[in-house]
């Protein structure tokens, strides 16, 4: 089995609303497996992203995955799970909370002889996912798949969280929103 990891601050984003400052983040990769082996063989891949938290315990999260598999032997190629999900987003890093799973087991993908294939692309959201708290939230992608021998696939993702603003912050930023349109009425 190969095995990677890789601790990427793709993109975090300060979100200061209020008195509750929270921020966003995104993970994202595009990563190329080539199995150079004579016979099947498993890849686990792992990038992730801290994320500052600021007491929040709610979050939206979207995410995708994508990948292109090409045969270079000319016997066809396979890419598959191997009894875990194929993507695995995650937020934390001691108790991490598994957020979205795509290409549960069984799954699998193929193309022909000197072919290649693109299988849909995944893509999810959900609204309001809780969060248990920690100093620093990781947030994760990790990738496992199995690929035939001597072929590869190039695999795609993102992971994205953005804290969902506690109801005090929206009805002060809601009256701040009205305050001063009415402050802009009397000038």
């Amino acid at each position: 089995m190969v095995s990677m990891a890789r601790n990427i601050s793709v993109a975090a984003l300060a979100a200061g609303m209020a008195c509750a400052p929270a921020s966003a983040a995104l993970v994202q990769f595009m990563h190329t497996f080539v199995n150079t082996s004579g016979a099947a063989q498993d890849f686990t891949f792992t990038v992730s992203s801290d994320v500052a938290y600021s007491g929040q315990s709610l979050f939206d999260i979207q995410g995708s995955l994508a990948l292109n598999l090409i045969d270079l032997n000319g016997n066809g190629a396979t890419v598959s799970t191997n009894g875990v999900p194929m993507y695995v987003a995650s937020i934390g890093s001691v108790n991490p909370t598994v957020v979205q799973t795509i290409w549960n087991e069984p799954w699998s993908f193929g193309v022909g002889v000197y072919g290649n294939g693109v299988p849909q692309d995944q893509v999810f959201a959900a609204m309001n996912v809780p969060v248990t708290p920690e100093a620093v939230q990781p947030l994760s992608i990790t990738i496992r798949l199995r690929l035939s021998a001597r072929d590869m696939v190039t695999v795609s993702g993102t992971f994205q969280a953005a804290p969902v603003p506690a109801p005090g912050a929206i009805a002060l930023l809601a009256m701040t929103g009205v305050s001063g349109a009415v402050r802009r009425r009397r000038r």
